[in-house]
């Protein structure tokens, strides 16, 4: 432990050590995460993540941090969304429950707003998601709950509590490669999501773990990596099925064949409903209502799926903005820090094919930060090629590519 606290204060390819916004930027994910432990809600990350939105703004107000180009597609992002919600496309079908989640979409947006136009250093952001991560992961194995033999606990069902561990797991075993320490939450962090059973978190994981490793290596190799990986899970459906079963633990056959099955069956009416309002959507915060007052579905339930959710609520139009966006902060390749940063998005982009975390933001703080990191490198790599004279200035300097 001492060594990790140790590590904390070093940077490699980071961001200079006089911003003031290290500090208060840092403490947004254990407030977030032990928070919920008092609260068993995610509302200290809510107003800790707001908190910094204000006072990163007022430091762009007054000219101290700049605007980035990444800025004008969270800004479309946000309108689209408050343009969903406040003129919905299909009106007969107000919410059941009023709470749609917008508030706290765009309060992760801002703080993507925030992480980009002052991020973090790199390190600091891994080291913080991997350490708390490994703490959250402790306190919950020793005073979570079980639901039907399963870990859940901070207010968050079992798949949830997965999607939360995913992250920090990821970025602990990813700095393990240097210090061995980091194995001990990398560790902890595992045995906690094998307890909640969840397979997806257990899939993003494994994602986020293999993006980190094989992303260094030269494309040929990257290819050739990811080719083998699915030929094996293609040719060796046996081994995949054990595996998933050391996973799921003592679920029934019959539980895991009804979940997958609604799963599809809700993915499919959100596909339908993606087809008939593809432009618009029905309107943010609609689809459970909707699900459950249409005769082709009726059950009040989520997409299980962020993408499909703001397809089907939002339009096509949103989802792609949102893609762009990440597809930004992904495609250069990155060493050192910011590549584990890289593997942390892959690791959350997996978590959303299974879950509606967006909303979530004691689950998505990390998230957020790492991507608004990654834009703003992508940013001052631009401006240190056009001007490399004030590369020594940059935020987040560039970083050499493979």
């Amino acid at each position: 432990m001492d060594k990790m606290i140790k590590d904390l204060p070093h940077t490699t390819g980071g961001i200079s050590n006089s911003a003031p916004y290290f500090p208060i930027a840092l403490l947004v994910i254990p407030i977030g995460q032990l928070g919920a432990a008092v609260t068993g809600s995610s509302s200290p990350a809510l107003w800790a993540a707001f908190s910094l939105i204000l006072f990163v703004a007022a430091q762009v107000l007054v000219g101290a941090r700049p605007l980035r180009p990444s800025h004008y597609w969270v800004g479309l992002l946000a309108f689209l969304l408050l343009c969903s919600y406040v003129f919905p496309s299909v009106t007969t079908f107000a919410p059941l429950i009023q709470s749609t989640g917008l508030a706290e979409m765009l309060t992760g947006l801002g703080l993507l707003a925030a992480a980009t136009a002052s991020p973090l250093q790199p390190r600091k952001l891994v080291n913080v998601t991997a350490l708390i991560g490994g703490i959250t992961a402790t306190y919950v194995l020793i005073v979570g709950d079980y639901a039907s033999g399963r870990l859940e606990g901070l207010g968050l069902n079992c798949n949830y509590m997965g999607a939360l561990l995913a992250i920090p797991c990821v970025a602990a075993v990813a700095r393990a490669r240097r210090k061995s320490v980091w194995l001990i939450p990398a560790g902890v962090c595992l045995v906690a999501i094998f307890e909640t059973q969840s397979r997806g978190a257990f899939l993003a994981t494994a994602v986020g773990i293999f993006i980190v490793f094989v992303q260094s290596r030269p494309r040929l190799v990257q290819a050739f990596l990811t080719v083998t990986a699915i030929t094996i899970t293609a040719l060796l459906p046996g081994t995949l099925d054990s595996l998933a079963g050391v996973v799921v633990g003592d679920r029934s056959e019959s539980e895991l064949s009804h979940n997958t099955a609604t799963r599809k069956a809700v993915a499919e009416f959100a596909i339908q409903v993606i087809a008939e309002h593809p432009v618009r959507g029905i309107g943010y915060g609609l689809f459970p209502s909707y699900a459950a007052k249409s005769p082709d579905f009726g059950i009040y339930m989520a997409t299980h799926n962020d993408y499909l959710r703001l397809a089907a609520e939002s339009g096509v139009i949103t989802l792609a903005v949102f893609l762009i966006l990440i597809w930004l902060g992904v495609r250069p390749r990155r060493s050192d820090d910011l590549a584990i940063l890289r593997g942390i998005v892959f690791t959350y982009m997996t978590v959303l094919v299974f879950a509606n975390v967006l909303t979530t933001p004691i689950v998505s703080v990390p998230f957020w930060l790492s991507l608004g990191c990654l834009l703003a490198a992508r940013s001052e790599n631009k401006t240190a090629n056009v001007s490399p004279s004030s590369a020594h200035h940059n935020v987040c300097p560039p970083v050499k590519s493979f």
